[in-house]
C-alpha cells in the first residue's frame, strides 16, 4: 500500500495542454483571416499632395485669333508637386476642352490638342510644382482652337498616383 499513495495520477493534463494548444491555434487563425478580410495588412491609400493652386485670368484679351494666352495656375503654398505627378483638366459648361499632362522636366502633353501649357522660368530646374511658380494655358495656334472671351472654365488639377483632387477652381476668362 505504501507503493501506491505515491503513485501520482497525471492522466488529465495532457487533454488540457491539447485544448490550450487548439484555444490559441483557433485564436491566431482568426485574427489572420481578420487581417485579410477587414485589409489590415494592406497599405494606407496614397493622399494627393497639399497645395494651394489659384488660377487667374491671363492679361492678354481673347480675340477670334487663336495663340493667346487663357489663364495662369499659380503656386501660393504648400507642398511641391512633381509635374510627372499631375494632370489638368480643362473643361467649358458642356465638355472636357482638354487634358495635359506633363513629363519629368515639366514639358506638357495636350490629350485634345486644343491647349498649350508653358511654365515659368526656372520651375523645371528641380522637377516639381513650387510656391511662386506658375503654368500658363495659352490656345494651340497649330489646332486653330480659340476660347471666347466670357467663357466660363473649370479648371481641375489631378495627382495622378492617387487620382484625387489636388485643386479645382472655375474662372471666366476675358
Amino acid at each position: 500500500m505504501l507503493g501506491r499513495d505515491f503513485v501520482r495520477e497525471e492522466k488529465a493534463v495532457s487533454p488540457v495542454i491539447g485544448v490550450i494548444l487548439m484555444v490559441a491555434i483557433t485564436v491566431i487563425l482568426a485574427a489572420v483571416i481578420a487581417s485579410f478580410v477587414f485589409g489590415l495588412g494592406t497599405k494606407a491609400p496614397k493622399t494627393a499632395p497639399q497645395a494651394q493652386l489659384t488660377l487667374k485670368d491671363a492679361s492678354d484679351t481673347l480675340t477670334s485669333t487663336s495663340g493667346e494666352d487663357v489663364f495662369i495656375l499659380e503656386h501660393k503654398g504648400g507642398e511641391s508637386v512633381a509635374f510627372s505627378q499631375m494632370k489638368v483638366i480643362v473643361k467649358n459648361s458642356t465638355a472636357t476642352i482638354d487634358i495635359i499632362t506633363f513629363d519629368s522636366s515639366g514639358t506638357a502633353t495636350s490629350s485634345l490638342g486644343k491647349l498649350n501649357a508653358t511654365i515659368s522660368t526656372g520651375a523645371a530646374d528641380n522637377n516639381m510644382f513650387d510656391v511662386g511658380e506658375w503654368i500658363t494655358f495659352s490656345e494651340n495656334a497649330a489646332a486653330s482652337y480659340n476660347v471666347d472671351s466670357g467663357t466660363s472654365l473649370t479648371v481641375q488639377v489631378v495627382d495622378v498616383l492617387s487620382n484625387n483632387l489636388i485643386t479645382e477652381g472655375s474662372i471666366v476668362v476675358s
